[in-house]
């Protein structure tokens, strides 16, 4: 949170996902590496520590 106390937006960095990886179950998943050459992000759960996919490829060449 910042000084107003407003969330700040980490996506891509720092995503909630729930999908057929995941067993469906929300995990707090943070980015790890971007891959230009498959146009992915991957990311490790928290939880799990096993990788993912995150979304927000494009997004993160505006974040940078």
């Amino acid at each position: 949170m910042d000084r107003d106390d407003q969330i700040l937006d980490l996506h891509p960095l720092y995503q909630i996902l729930a999908n057929e990886y995941t067993h469906h179950e929300t995990h707090l998943c943070f980015f790890k590496q971007r891959k230009e050459g498959d146009k992915r992000l991957e990311g490790e759960s928290v939880q799990g520590a096993f990788n993912l996919n995150l979304d927000g490829f494009d997004d993160f060449k505006t974040f940078n």
